[in-house]
């Protein structure tokens, strides 16, 4: 049976960051649940968490053109 949740630690390492990033994003927001003094992820969570900071390539040219075009 798959975990369902993650330990601090272990979203940290699944994400390629450091225990204090991880932290960080507690801290920022991502969602948490206490159990006896352990800090666990929820897998969908931490996803949709992520998910949410996802930027979309096409809107950013199209801004960084305005931009460019308006220095003219």
């Amino acid at each position: 049976m798959e975990r369902l949740y993650l330990k601090l630690r272990e979203v940290a390492e699944a994400c390629g960051v450091s225990k204090r990033t991880a932290w960080a994003w507690v801290n920022e927001g991502l969602p948490t649940i206490k159990v006896g003094g352990t800090v666990l992820v929820k897998k969908a969570d931490l996803e949709a968490w992520l998910d949410s900071f996802q930027v979309d390539r096409g809107r950013v040219d199209t801004i960084v053109a305005e931009v460019m075009a308006g220095l003219k």
